[in-house]
């Protein structure tokens, strides 16, 4: 019996012993020990600034500065210490530590890893200098911010308005703006007559509101320094936030998208998972065969293969939905339909299948002859080239997919090279990659290649991201300049008159910019949209550009919220989803394209239209600006005339009157400058007999 007591007597000290010595005694620094907890603590998915520290748990003055920091300033960051898997995860293991870092920038999406990212940067504080009032200061410095100090009378969205004497806003404020993204969030500075108009007679004061006319003054019992009183005062104003879009289409949107695939002419693959639950019978959050598959894919081919989650009704009638399974679409710039969908016959089969639906255009090169006419094609070509030396016998999926990624740029894969071969290139092991090009300074002959090795050491394994990372930056530095083709490519600018015109521009491509313009602004920013359309026809862009009169099609006009006074601008209209946006600002080709890009990245909202654009007859319009609007009536002709002779009469009268004034006010003044230079020459004349 003792005995058993001794030993759990034992076994409590020994637990007790394991917590005290795992105590964190930083209650404001997350312990981030796994890419698991990462995920948990959802630092990449958020715009809030996080400070992460890569070292030992014993740099007690590091860490006691960010766990004041963090408790301090709640609102505005956290903070967290990341053992070395999590910083190989962020791509940071080789910093030799202790390595103090931020996450700043706002989450991006990557296609590669699928899932949202935000990029590590280095806090420029000498780390034996830290202390909580160094990093205070960072912090209020740093801090991410969404507020805007310019003023727009148009309430595209809930506003936040602070008026303070202040030139930069509070930490408070920043730390507002982040926490309401779908809030606009403005800094006024002591402007008085924007004061005036909303009733703010004190500063610092704060309002919020849905338009100029209905707003609301920050209540007055409430603490303008508190946080928690200005999330109270804001929230009932924030629209409510999407949380993302959910990975699941509807069968509607996924015939969507194929279609927008098909209007880009992008040549793509897709795997398509579709069933009637989200977790069965397959999760694709946590089915290791899936996760694997899609791993192996993204590794391979990276963002070549799309993939699609397809959720079916119960009640749905659409062919695609008739059982669950998994289908793919093979790689192709062909139209992309349902009907052209293949089932594939198991989960552990799709990555196989779909890798090897993209096609071979690598060059296979077996010895000296065949390097001899590869590089002098890329001579010829004026280009550079990439190639693997290996054992193999086959292609890598990995340089299929390169090749096809890059199309400018060479790829061959050299199999079995010779060890004198190998000592040509300077190669000490296969596998190995080595990017080939013409020297950069012309004095040097072309023959003379220059060559770049991927080092993985250096630049990370060999997967699909990592190499067109890496080829990206060598086609940057390397690839010739194509000579503009502007001499030879023939601009076609439309003129839409008729839905006809409208249609041969616009039918079947992704985004249709339409320019609205009066007959006399022609010549100004036609021109605009003759550069667009080159550069958009030389890119090989989705995007065409077309023009209407503006005011003669006016009903086509009001139909995209355009108005007389708005002309000259432009709308961006998708002929797929019968959705536009129109532009408010700048007409130059920099605003455009700025606009159009918000757009075609979902930044700039847009409108359905249902209705088909009513087009009025160009002879119309000319009519209707040369005739009078209203008929006069025959009987009435006379006294038309005899009340324009009157008018007529009167303003030759007035005119007349105004002509006689001029002419005795010139006299007047010719006569009063004649008086001044006499009384002068008399005065001078006083002033000589006096000194006699």
């Amino acid at each position: 019996m003792w005995q058993r007591v001794i030993f759990a007597l034992a076994s409590f000290a020994i637990i007790c012993a394991k917590e005290v010595e795992n105590t964190w005694p930083y209650e404001g620094v997350v312990q981030v020990d796994t890419v698991k907890v990462l995920a948990a603590t959802g630092m990449e998915s958020t715009e809030k600034l996080w400070l992460l520290l890569y070292g030992n748990k014993d740099e007690d003055q590091i860490l006691s500065a960010m766990n004041d920091i963090a408790l301090e300033y709640p609102y505005a960051v956290n903070a967290g210490w990341i053992s070395k898997d999590v910083a190989t995860f962020f791509g940071v293991q080789s910093l030799p530590p202790p390595v103090l870092m931020q996450l700043r920038a706002k989450p991006t999406w990557n296609p590669y890893k699928e899932r949202m990212y935000r990029p590590p940067e280095h806090v420029a504080i000498q780390l034996n200098k830290m202390d909580t009032r160094a990093l205070k200061k960072f912090v209020r410095e740093n801090a991410p911010s969404n507020v805007v100090s310019t003023w727009n009378t148009t309430w595209l969205e809930p506003r936040v308005v602070l008026f303070t004497k202040k030139k930069t806003p509070t930490l408070l404020y920043k730390a507002l703006s982040i926490e309401y993204p779908n809030v606009a969030f403005h800094l006024v500075h002591d402007d008085k007559e924007l004061q005036a108009q909303f009733g703010v007679s004190e500063l610092p004061a704060l309002i919020a509101g849905t338009s100029s006319t209905s707003f609301q003054l920050f209540p007055a019992e409430k603490d303008l320094t508190n946080y928690n009183d200005l999330l109270e005062f804001v929230e009932p104003f924030a629209p409510q936030v999407q949380k993302g879009k959910s990975r699941w289409m509807s069968p509607e949107e996924f015939e969507n998208a194929l279609a927008d695939a098909t209007s880009a002419q992008k040549p793509e693959a897709w795997v398509i998972l579709v069933q009637s639950s989200v977790d069965t019978p397959i999760d694709p959050l946590t089915d290791e065969l899936w996760l694997e598959s899609i791993s192996d894919i993204r590794s391979k081919a990276g963002i070549l293969i799309n993939t699609a989650l397809v959720l079916c009704p119960s009640d749905s009638d659409n062919e695609i939905c008739k059982e669950s399974h998994i289908a793919y679409l093979p790689y192709s710039n062909t139209p992309k339909t349902i009907k052209s969908i293949k089932v594939i016959p198991s989960i552990a089969d799709v990555s196989n299948i779909v890798l090897q639906s993209l096609p071979d255009t690598t060059s296979a090169l077996y010895g000296s002859t065949d390097i001899n006419a590869f590089f002098s094609r890329m001579l010829t070509a004026n280009t550079i080239s990439f190639v693997l030396f290996t054992q193999k016998s086959e292609p890598p999926v990995l340089f299929q997919a390169l090749a096809l990624a890059f199309p400018k740029v060479q790829i061959g894969v050299l199999y079995h090279p010779t060890e004198e071969i190998k000592a040509q290139f300077g190669i000490r092991h296969v596998p190995s990659m080595v990017a080939v090009m013409s020297p950069l300074d012309p004095s040097v002959p072309r023959e003379q290649f220059s060559m770049a090795f991927y080092d993985k050491k250096q630049m990370g394994p060999a997967n699909y991201e990592n190499l067109s990372r890496f080829l990206t930056q060598v086609v940057a530095t390397y690839m010739p300049k194509e000579e503009p083709e502007s001499d030879n490519v023939a601009i076609v600018l439309t003129e839409a008159t008729s839905a006809k015109d409208f249609d041969r521009v616009c039918h079947g491509t992704l985004i249709c910019v339409i320019g609205f313009f009066k007959k006399e602004d022609d010549e100004k920013y036609i021109p605009i949209l003759e550069d667009l359309t080159l550069k958009s026809q030389q890119q090989k862009s989705p995007v065409v550009y077309l023009y209407i009169e503006g005011d003669c099609q006016v009903a086509l006009a009001h139909q995209l919220g355009i108005e007389s006074w708005h002309l000259p601008t432009i709308a961006v209209y998708s002929p797929h989803k019968h959705r536009y946006a129109t532009h408010v600002g700048v007409m130059d080709k920099e605003s455009i394209e700025s606009f159009v890009h918000s757009v075609l990245y979902g930044k700039t909202k847009t409108i359905a239209i249902d209705q088909p654009f009513e087009w009025i007859d160009p002879s119309q319009c000319h009519l209707s600006s040369t005739q009078p609007e209203e008929i006069i009536i025959d009987e009435d002709l006379d006294d038309m005339a005899d009340m324009m002779q009157e008018i007529l009469a009167e303003e030759a009268k007035q005119k007349e009157q105004l002509k006689q004034a001029l002419k005795e006010e010139e006299k007047e003044r010719k006569q009063k400058a004649k008086e001044a230079k006499e009384a002068a020459k008399h005065q001078k004349t006083k002033k000589k007999k006096k000194s006699k």
